[in-house]
């Protein structure tokens, strides 16, 4: 499948940067993640592993089933602009790896 260009904005260098997607299955995930072919980083591991999602009180995603899952597998949420000016949540890994939490979450649970 061709790449898939989405822009993320940095915190730190107060910069959007450009971050490419690959489709792998039914689940949307960065191409960092993908070694030799083969996806091999924390996102890619979210998808195999099964855990409960858990609710985050007081914050702005209650209620949020897929914002949930990605907390619930210690990973930030974040918004990040695609083609045409869509907007699309995807969990952040601490290795820099992004699925698209609905993606991970409809994959776990299903539509």
């Amino acid at each position: 499948m061709a790449n898939i260009s989405y822009k993320m904005y940095d915190l730190k260098t107060k910069k959007y940067l450009n971050v490419s997607f690959e489709k792998k299955g039914k689940f949307v995930i960065s191409k960092n993640c993908i070694k030799k072919g083969k996806p091999s980083c924390d996102a890619w591991r979210a998808v195999s592993k099964r855990i409960a999602p858990r609710e985050r009180k007081n914050t702005a995603v209650l209620g949020h089933p897929a914002a949930q899952y990605c907390f619930a597998h210690k990973a930030e949420t974040r918004i990040l602009i695609g083609p045409n000016n869509t907007q699309d949540d995807f969990c952040l890994f601490k290795d820099g790896s992004l699925i698209m939490s609905w993606s991970l979450y409809n994959g776990r649970f299903g539509k």
